[in-house]
């Protein structure tokens, strides 16, 4: 296993600004920093606190809905890892108007966002990872212009928990892991039998769709209030998403029965792969462009169309007549 480079005062790649920091949490802290003259943001950890497990992963993924690792390296005190800069988390979107640290930037359309999201975790599991830690709070909004134009992605971060999966798509685990609120029902019941409880790769497609439930309700968790966490790992122990009902009802018809419900099977066994919801998403998205053109042309009057009551049903749908060029970016 390749060892991280020692940092010292004739070979420093990463140069961090601690005075500018952009998070925190038990794993280290996040600063913005520059790595060859590019502007980066710089992961601080204490040495001995070091994942192996999260290096190994990054320097295996390459996809555009994956934060990219440039180069990590460390000193006596403390591993760096210089990372692609974004410039907000997805739980960032949901803050209150008034709350500072709200993220207020344009956002993929929601079928773009879930593809996005989709592709992502289908290109970890794909080289036979799991993640283990899918929530809001691990996707990230990266924001670039180019020729003129805004374009933005949504990627998947964080791999401190990831880990090397079987043939099966399973893997052992010694105690729970990710963040309860987020997290697969079998991974949160006890094994009665005194069988080893496994993680399996379909455990990341729950938590997915816990995300996706998440963006459809501006911000609140499918099983139940975010200020009643015992609420939440009851409802998703019993497999009862109080809130789906709260679903838009166009949007519930779209991806309730053909997406969703399949993202949140009870069991493993029964639950989609990440591969079928990427082929599902490609077909909702599909469903979503004829209902454009449909609407395009209702609206231009060159319609066969009845138009009576057609616009009205059709504006209900998640559909930018407008964007012309396909970007659909949310101001």
């Amino acid at each position: 296993m390749e060892e991280i480079p020692k940092r010292n005062k004739r070979q420093i790649s990463i140069d961090s600004k601690p005075r500018v920091q952009l998070g925190t949490g038990g794993f280290g802290s996040v600063f913005k920093g520059k790595y060859k003259g590019r502007p980066v943001a710089v992961k601080r950890v204490l040495v001995q606190n070091c994942n192996r497990n999260e290096e190994e992963a990054m320097k295996q993924l390459n996809h555009p809905n994956i934060v990219k690792l440039f180069h990590c390296e460390s000193d006596k005190d403390f591993g760096y890892y210089a990372l692609e800069l974004c410039v907000a988390s997805l739980d960032k979107l949901f803050l209150e108007s008034d709350d500072p640290k709200k993220y207020n930037g344009p956002m993929p359309r929601q079928i773009d966002s879930f593809l996005q999201l989709a592709s992502g975790l289908e290109h970890i599991h794909s080289l036979q990872l799991i993640h283990r830690d899918i929530k809001p709070e691990n996707a990230l909004i990266s924001k670039k212009i180019t020729r003129q134009k805004i374009v933005v992605t949504l990627k998947w971060a964080d791999f401190g928990l990831s880990k090397s999966v079987n043939e099966r798509g399973t893997c052992s685990m010694s105690a729970l892991k990710g963040t309860r609120n987020w997290i697969a029902p079998e991974l949160l019941r006890p094994t009665l039998d005194g069988r080893e409880c496994r993680g399996d790769i379909k455990s990341d497609v729950f938590a997915q769709g816990l995300v996706f439930g998440c963006i459809f309700l501006d911000g609140e968790h499918l099983y139940g209030s975010k200020q009643n966490k015992e609420e939440i790992l009851k409802n998703i122990k019993e497999g009862n998403p109080v809130n789906m009902q709260k679903i838009n009802i166009f949007l519930r018809n779209l991806y309730e029965n053909d997406l969703l419900q399949k993202m949140l099977e009870n069991e493993p066994i029964t639950r989609i792969t990440s591969t079928e919801v990427v082929k599902q998403l490609q077909s909702i998205k599909e469903k979503l462009t004829g209902k454009e053109e449909e609407l395009r042309q209702l609206c231009s009057g060159n319609s066969q169309f009845d138009v009576t009551g057609n616009i009205e049903e059709l504006i209900q749908f998640p559909i930018d007549v407008n964007a012309k060029d396909g970007d659909g970016f949310r101001n």
